[in-house]
């Protein structure tokens, strides 16, 4: 039915049907076999039996043989060993080379496969099924089918060329540039094919130099170029494992999942989607990526030694955090540095910063101010993932460096974080609190000391310091001094002596901080009797 239907399409091609047979014929003679070209063959195309429906897939089958037969054909394809006109059948195969001509023509796979059944040895049907599985990303079985091609006529140029391309777009360059090595001196058609192949092999080897170098960003920029020439993955995997190297986890884990989304079975994709899940801190997804990948390839070693790696860190980030929570700081501490130091992590990954953080926690905890402040300047190095920003910088014995950096971020990158802001009033705080004067000190009295003793000991301290008494001093210096003491120990008087400003002063406020707080006090009360009065009335 599908001869006959093609027969319809092409009614110009009925009118010398006649003319085929003879030549057919001919052929048949030539070949030493007329008797089956007459007695069977002629025959059953000159009386057909009425409704069988036998004229359309003959006539069809001879004129695709006539069509073969008179064609322009290239010198290679007539050394195709397949074609020996003097074996037996010549005729019987000449009509299945026909008919298999005839689903050739319909254009897609299945008529290639179908056509390959009924004529194996067709290495242009191969040729063409292997450009129809390029079409359709299909590229191991387009490798396939050209090779198939090329075994059958090692000289058939569109065989080599599907080849190539097929290679290419799987990733494998430097096999593709060696095939053609092999066969240009002999083919010089595949010159244009080389100099792609050549050039794609040789900037994939440039980037994984730069990778050996350590010159992250020179080979994210050369693997993204030949990302541009062709639709291969490789490259394009090869940049991401160059951002994933910067400590940039963002765009790795976005385009990571996009391959996968495209091709399912994409083994670098899943291995650069488990370490940019392991550098963002998601521990159980880069073990779920990891499995994938050496559940589809075994033998990954890629795969595998990343897997061993993430559990090996993981069991030590989870040990520390159990022993932070128990107050076992000591232990905590060890854990979080065997988890920094058990693999070399990007300083700009967010698992870097992550425990950079949380190490200065627990150093702040053991009151280690000089180690808590340095995790802190290096978790803050990191803008990708930032536990607390500044964490303990208050408490590391450099309260003025802290309010300097915390102003210096809040400037640039953390210009809107509330948390930077929080710690930056922090800083704030403990440096006007370093600044002010020790009353208790100055005074001569303990913290808890009473009210009557704190008045006591100023009277006997102004005495000491009171400008009458020192006059007679000839060091102008050494009188300014007493001054200031003086109006200092007034100041102390005035503080301890009442119960709001000495708490606020127990606290850390400065002179002008408590003003201003009493202020606030008094505003809040006397608006709180207005209100009340009014209500009253």
């Amino acid at each position: 039915k599908m001869l006959a239907r093609l027969l319809q399409r092409l009614p110009r091609r009925v009118a010398s049907a006649e003319a085929e047979l003879s030549k057919v014929q001919e052929r048949a003679d030539l070949l030493g076999r007329r008797d089956e070209s007459e007695g069977g063959l002629s025959a059953s195309l000159a009386n057909p039996p009425p409704g069988s429906g036998a004229l359309s897939a003959p006539r069809t089958g001879l004129q695709m043989a006539g069509r073969l037969r008179g064609r322009e054909r290239p010198p290679h394809e007539l050394e195709d060993p397949h074609e020996d006109e003097k074996a037996p059948g010549a005729a019987r195969r000449a009509m299945e080379r026909a008919n298999a001509e005839a689903f050739k023509e319909q254009g897609n796979q299945q008529m290639y496969t179908k056509a390959l059944e009924l004529a194996p040895d067709m290495f242009t049907v191969y040729a063409n099924r292997s450009a129809a599985h390029l079409q359709r990303d299909q590229y191991d079985r387009s490798a396939s089918d050209a090779r198939m091609a090329i075994k059958l006529n090692p000289n058939y140029v569109k065989g080599h060329q599907r080849l190539i391309k097929a290679l290419c777009e799987m990733g494998e360059f430097r096999s593709a540039l060696s095939h053609l090595e092999r066969h240009l001196k002999r083919l010089p058609d595949l010159t244009a094919d080389h100099q792609r192949a050549a050039q794609l092999a040789q900037g994939m080897e440039d980037g994984e130099q730069a990778m050996k170098e350590a010159k992250y960003v020179e080979a994210r920029q050369i693997f993204a170029a030949v990302a541009r020439l062709t639709k291969s993955e490789a490259p394009v995997l090869m940049s991401l494992r160059a951002e994933l190297n910067m400590g940039l986890t963002d765009h790795a884990l976005r385009e990571a999942l996009n391959i996968i989304r495209r091709r399912k079975k994409c083994i670098g994709a899943y291995v650069v989607r488990a370490r940019a899940m392991y550098l963002s801190k998601e521990f159980d997804q880069a073990l779920k990526h990891c499995r994938e990948a050496l559940r589809l390839d075994p033998d990954c070693s890629e795969a595998r030694l990343l897997y061993k790696q993430v559990k090996r860190v993981f069991a030590k980030y989870e040990g520390a955090r159990k022993a932070h929570g128990s107050r076992d700081f000591e232990g905590a501490a060890q854990l979080f540095t065997g988890a920094i130091e058990a693999t070399s992590i990007p300083p700009r990954a967010p698992l870097w910063a992550s425990l950079h953080s949380q190490r200065a926690q627990t150093y702040r905890r053991l009151k280690e101010w000089k180690k808590c402040l340095s995790d802190c300047k290096t978790a803050l190095q990191t803008q990708d993932g930032l536990d607390h920003p500044g964490f303990g910088a208050d408490r590391a014995g450099a309260a003025e460096d802290a309010e300097k950096e915390m102003k210096a971020l809040l400037d640039g990158t953390f210009q809107n974080d509330t948390m930077v802001k929080h710690w930056r009033d922090k800083a704030e705080f403990e440096v006007r609190k370093r600044k002010r004067p020790d009353y208790y000190g100055l005074l001569g009295v303990s913290r808890i000391a009473s009210e009557p003793e704190i008045k006591m000991a100023y009277k006997k301290r102004a005495l000491e310091l009171h400008p009458d008494r020192v006059a007679s001093e000839s060091d102008e210096e050494k009188s300014k001094e007493y001054e200031e003491k003086f109006k200092a120990t007034g100041e102390a008087l005035e503080i301890l002596t009442d119960p709001m400003k000495r708490q606020l002063y127990d606290e850390g406020y400065d002179k002008q901080a408590i003003e201003e707080r009493v202020a606030a006090a008094q505003r809040a009360a006397h608006s709180d009797r207005n209100g009340h009065h009014h209500h009253h009335h």
